[in-house]
């Protein structure tokens, strides 16, 4: 089972918080730009991520700073792409700079639920489909993972791209009865209690039922199980998710292969 955050937010505690959540997380998504990040902070989050041997992802999201990308925009289909393929390069160039391969991509907020539309998911595969910097020993390009929730439809559009889809649950997120995240005005959307991670984290790794914030168990097979740098206590909560999953599953290892293996 991996084990992911959502990094270089410049969220409560800035990189501090992000290199303390480094410490367990073993694969990072790396805001580049659209709803927060800078070239500062990308270098910062690849050099520890480099050093600790966690694996690299693109934090995706709408060009929307003022509403730290949780609002989808009306924006045309060619400046939605033009953003995302700025944003994706600027962290490969950044990668690159570091000796570092940017593996995956990760939708964030709106962009993260929009995602299960048509249009949308045909913008950001074809992003990823044309932003490949990575090759294996014989020249052959690698594409880029797609990293999103159970049930997102992406897969018949992934397909055609040859990009491969991975699933992941949400440790700190309340969830509604159909699967999906409650909305965060909702009491109840952010988890923040100990136990409730540590129960969840456990649930996800052994392929159990979690419950929705109502009380129905939900059944979603997961590849990998996040944590959300903002949420209070959130280098906590990564301690305790990596404890939990080690002890049902053994130690936390990326959800994709190794290089050239």
């Amino acid at each position: 089972m991996d084990l992911n955050a959502d990094l270089g937010e410049q969220g409560v505690g800035g990189f501090e918080n992000d290199a303390l959540i480094l410490k367990y997380v073993t694969s990072a998504n790396i805001a580049c730009g659209g709803h927060a990040g800078t070239l500062q902070t990308m270098m910062l989050c690849l050099g520890e991520a480099k050093r600790l041997n966690v694996t690299v992802g693109a934090h995706l999201s709408y060009p929307d700073l003022a509403n730290f990308g949780r609002v989808t925009m009306s924006i045309s289909d060619n400046a939605l792409h033009a953003s995302l393929t700025a944003q994706l390069q600027e962290l490969i160039f950044a990668a690159r700079e570091q000796n570092v391969v940017v593996r995956y991509v990760k939708p964030h907020g709106a962009l993260y639920h929009d995602s299960k539309n048509l249009g949308v998911a045909n913008i950001l595969c074809d992003v990823m489909a044309n932003s490949m910097g990575m090759v294996d020993g014989s020249g052959v390009s690698i594409p880029l993972a797609l990293l999103v929730a159970p049930g997102n439809p992406v897969d018949r559009v992934a397909s055609r791209f040859q990009i491969p889809v991975y699933r992941e649950g949400f440790l700190d997120r309340g969830y509604q009865p159909d699967g999906t995240l409650m909305p965060r005005n909702l009491e109840g959307a952010v988890i923040t209690d100990s136990a409730t991670i540590l129960r969840r984290a456990s649930a996800f790794a052994e392929q159990q039922p979690v419950a929705a914030h109502s009380g129905e168990l939900l059944h979603m097979n997961v590849d990998s199980v996040c944590v959300h740098s903002d949420t209070p206590k959130a280098a906590v909560f990564a301690k305790l998710a990596h404890t939990s999953i080690t002890k049902s599953v053994g130690s936390p290892r990326s959800f994709l292969p190794e290089l050239f293996s």
